[in-house]
């Protein structure tokens, strides 16, 4: 899909279905690869999903003053959720291309593991890229183990906040390096308690107070 939308800005699904059917392939695992996106371009179009043919994803997040909020709540298959959060990604990338946004942008993807997983290396691949574009890209999960190596070493600037899980404990303290007292401390962070670990140095336990 990458390939196929380098240096094109789809203005809605419809054109989005034109630019991958138009896009030849050679290779019998990527003509597969191609059909099985069109199916889910398919599906994102016919089912009552937060896009339509007809939206305008890339106008509307140039154009907007405030927060643009992508909702894929009602969207129950993990292969269409993935595939929307890649478009939303790379109509931002695009737009950011294009000269659409001027400012810095943040993307926040919450519930993560929920349209990643460790096998997935198109959003490790797109965090390295749009870094240079203005473009951050914050992964919000509860489980930390679904995310790979790539997408953990790409991220500037981590988060942790507490986790029971020992397989995810264990991935977080390889990752950050943490000492033995901070990792005693991951399953008991209590409630606006978290470690962070910034560029330039040592991960750190702070209090985030609420917002008045």
């Amino acid at each position: 899909m990458l390939k196929a939308l380098d240096g094109v800005i789809p203005a809605n699904l419809s054109v989005l279905e034109d630019v991958i059917e138009g896009f030849e392939v050679e290779a019998r695992w990527m003509l597969e690869s191609k059909l099985a996106l069109l199916r889910r371009l398919q599906d994102l179009s016919r089912g009552r999903n937060y896009i339509s043919r007809d939206s305008k994803l890339v106008e509307t997040i140039s154009k907007s003053e405030e927060p643009v909020i992508v909702d894929l709540s009602q969207l129950k298959d993990f292969n269409v959720k993935k595939l929307s959060v890649l478009l939303t990604l790379k109509a931002v990338e695009v737009s950011k291309m294009k000269h659409l946004l001027n400012d810095q942008v943040y993307v926040f993807v919450e519930e993560a593991h929920n349209v990643v997983n460790s096998n997935t290396d198109l959003v490790g691949r797109l965090m390295s890229e749009v870094r240079k574009l203005g473009i951050a890209i914050v992964l919000v999960t509860q489980s930390p183990l679904i995310l790979n190596y790539r997408m953990l070493n790409n991220a500037n600037v981590k988060v942790v906040h507490t986790l029971k899980s020992r397989e995810d404990i264990e991935l977080i303290v390889k990752s950050l390096g943490l000492s033995e007292d901070l990792r005693a401390v991951i399953p008991k962070l209590g409630v606006g308690e978290a470690i962070v670990d910034a560029p330039g140095q040592e991960p750190v336990i702070v209090e985030v107070k609420p917002s008045l």
